[in-house]
C-alpha cells in the first residue's frame, strides 16, 4: 500500500499474493479478512470445485454456460475495480485438456490476470471487448507449492529455493497460526487513506 501511496493511486494496488501452509492454520479466514479489513468486495473461488477456467476468465456466447468470469461480474455488480478474489488451494485446480489438446485448467486463466501488464488491456471472451483488470487483488491460498505449475509461483515473485520454504512453512505450523492471530487484530480499514493523509 506504501507503494500506492508513493505512486498516488486512487486505491490500494497490491501485488498478487499466495498464502503457504498446512490446512487448519486460517489462509483462507485471512484471505476473506483481508477484504473484510479493506472495505472491498471479496469472491471466493474454490479451485477444487471449479478446476477450469471459465470461472475466472468466463464462457462465450453461445454455449449454454456463457457468461463472464467472477472477477469481472464481481468489478461490475458492486463498482469497485479493486475487489479481493480469493483462489482457495489452487494447488488442487490440476489440468484441463480437451480432446483436441486445448488447454482450460484454472491456472491458465490466472496468468494473464496475474501478470499486470497483459491484465490492464484483458479481452473478455464473453463481451468480446477489453477490460482493466489489473486492480484486483489476488490472494490465493495453498496448502503446499506441490502441484503448483512453475510458471504461476513465478508470478508471485516465489525464490528459485521455494520448495525448501515450503518445508519450513510445514515444519512451522505454529508460527502460522500466530501470523494469522495477529492479522485477525489488525485493524486495515482506513489505512490507505491515513498513508496517503501522511504523505501529503
Amino acid at each position: 500500500m506504501r507503494a500506492s501511496v508513493r505512486r498516488g493511486d486512487l486505491a490500494p494496488r497490491l501485488r498478487p499474493l499466495l498464502l503457504v501452509g498446512p490446512p487448519g492454520i486460517g489462509k483462507s479466514h485471512w484471505a476473506r479478512l483481508l477484504g473484510e479489513k479493506l472495505l472491498a468486495p471479496t469472491t471466493v473461488i474454490e479451485a477444487t470445485g471449479e478446476p477450469a477456467a471459465f470461472s475466472v476468465t468466463g464462457n462465450q456466447r453461445g454455449w449454454g454456460t456463457a457468461g463472464p468470469g467472477k472477477p469481472l461480474e464481481s468489478i461490475i455488480s458492486s463498482g469497485i475495480a479493486n475487489p479481493v478474489i480469493v483462489v482457495d488451494e489452487v494447488e488442487k485446480a490440476g489440468n484441463i485438456e480437451s480432446q483436441k489438446g486445448l488447454r482450460f485448467s484454472l491456472t491458465e486463466g490466472l496468468l494473464p490476470l496475474l501478470e499486470r501488464s497483459t491484465a490492464a488491456h484483458w479481452p473478455c471472451p464473453y463481451f468480446r471487448v477489453s477490460f482493466d483488470m489489473s486492480w484486483i487483488i489476488w490472494v490465493m491460498t495453498a496448502n503446499s507449492l506441490d502441484g503448483l505449475p512453475a510458471v504461476v509461483s513465478q508470478s508471485f515473485g516465489m525464490p528459485k529455493n521455494a520448495r525448501l520454504l515450503d518445508t519450513l512453512i510445514q515444519r512451522a505450523p505454529q508460527t502460522a497460526r500466530s501470523q494469522t492471530a495477529l492479522m485477525g487484530q489488525t485493524d486495515l480499514s482506513g489505512s490507505y487513506a491515513r498513508l496517503r493523509s501522511r504523505q501529503e
